[in-house]
């Protein structure tokens, strides 16, 4: 039986798609250092990770806040989700954007306000405890 006939075009496309986003995900790690989990995870399915970062660039890069607003809002949302990893990485992209130390640590303390002290326990142990008291 002839192969090429018993093949799915689609097959190759979908190969494209996962080299893609594998090429993506490798730019990444050596850009940032890391990739998160979540994206980690997307990039099992193909064509996630594409439709995720379009999606993520549209919203990020757009609009009227300052880099530096977005990036406080971003913090101030991932202490409120107490993930701790992420906030020790959006806290350095934070500062990587003009953020100073007080503007962080008001974002955070507003996030308390509104959601009680469990997410500062999990924000100060994930940035401020490494550097000492």
């Amino acid at each position: 039986m002839n192969k090429s006939i018993n093949q799915n075009p689609c097959d190759n496309e979908l190969s494209v798609v996962i080299k893609e986003e594998q090429k993506i995900l490798e730019k990444m790690q050596q850009e940032k250092g890391s990739v998160s989990n979540a994206l980690k995870l997307m990039g099992k399915r193909p064509g996630t990770v594409s439709a995720f970062l379009l999606y993520r660039n549209q919203i990020l890069d757009n609009g009227p806040l300052s880099p530096k607003e977005r990036t406080l809002i971003m913090l101030a949302a991932i202490v409120a989700l107490r993930s701790a990893n992420c906030i020790a990485t959006q806290t350095k992209n934070a500062k990587n954007a003009g953020a100073s130390e007080n503007e962080i640590i008001q974002a955070m303390l507003i996030v308390g306000l509104i959601s009680g002290n469990q997410p500062l326990n999990t924000a100060y142990a994930s940035c401020f405890a490494i550097e000492g008291d």
